[in-house]
């Protein structure tokens, strides 16, 4: 019989308080009491937040009390669905990073079983494909904006300007002709308000790239000029502005939502949860986290 096994939960939340003051490491206690990861963890945290006796006092040493939402925390669900669109984790990164008085803050399979109950959950029909989860940023703003031309429906031209790190849209603009002037235009825009980035990721557009090798272009010569390093992505690799293009994907879902291009622009910096930088607004990251 194990160490463990001789221990009520009482005295595993003192022994676990006795040894972290020990200078025990996790993986020592965790094999000297028996108990699962997620368990010995939550407990810990418990334990350093507010001392071992809040957790003894609680009267409930197992799983966490299951919170019932309040009708206040359900209408702001249902609203964030029917008004953007929203899935269970982006609604739950909103309400835990941005808290309001009186909402609730749920985990997501609470919040998709909200919305099954009201009828507003749209399953797939097909499993989805899962790519991986380490994703790949810069450490700061304006180390490195990457940059697209994306058609739409109208036949116009939509160029986007994307900050690697924050997810920050710097400019996006919307002309009738893809062409190297209007990629300078805008870029010449950015350092004016910004500065200067110090890279910029494209495709091999020929806005952007000679794919004969004969010079530069003019949006390159230009980049050039400011001192700012013009790099283009390997042939036939979509992913590597995959950025970018994840704007233009949540465009075509999104966009229509909104009154105008610049309306959505700016729910996209300033109001929209981004699951990739911890559901935190764009805007938030991109001025806190600038290099210089």
């Amino acid at each position: 019989m194990g160490l463990g096994e001789c221990m009520n939960k009482k005295f595993k939340v003192c022994f676990i308080a006795t040894k972290l003051l020990e200078g025990w490491q996790d993986k020592q206690i965790i094999e000297a009491i028996e108990v699962p990861r997620r368990t010995y963890f939550r407990w810990k945290k418990v334990i350093l937040e507010k001392g071992h006796s809040a957790l003894l006092k609680s009267g409930h040493i197992g799983r966490p009390v299951k919170q019932i939402p309040n009708q206040q925390t359900i209408n702001k669900i249902l609203k964030l669905r029917n008004k953007y669109g929203w899935g269970p984790a982006k609604i739950e990164g909103e309400l835990r990073q941005h808290p309001i008085k009186g909402i609730v803050p749920l985990p997501h399979n609470r919040i998709y079983s909200i919305l099954i109950k009201h009828g507003l959950n749209r399953p797939l029909g097909y499993q989805r494909k899962i790519w991986g989860k380490k994703r790949f940023a810069r450490s700061h703003s304006m180390s490195l904006l990457q940059a697209d031309f994306k058609l739409l429906d109208s036949d116009l031209w939509m160029l986007t300007f994307l900050d690697d790190h924050s997810r920050y849209i710097l400019a996006s603009r919307i002309f009738a002709d893809a062409t190297a002037a209007n990629a300078v235009a805008v870029l010449r825009a950015i350092g004016h308000r910004f500065g200067w980035p110090e890279q910029i990721l494209t495709d091999r557009g020929v806005q952007f790239w000679n794919s004969r090798g004969e010079g530069l272009t003019k949006f390159g010569q230009f980049c050039a000029d400011q001192g700012v390093q013009h790099i283009v992505c390997s042939k036939r690799r979509p992913t590597t502005i995959g950025k970018v293009e994840n704007f233009h994907g949540c465009y075509d879902a999104e966009a229509w939502r909104f009154g105008s291009h610049g309306a959505y622009i700016h729910h996209w910096n300033w109001k929209r949860p981004n699951g990739a930088i911890g559901y935190k607004y764009p805007a938030e990251v991109f001025y806190i986290d600038r290099k210089t």
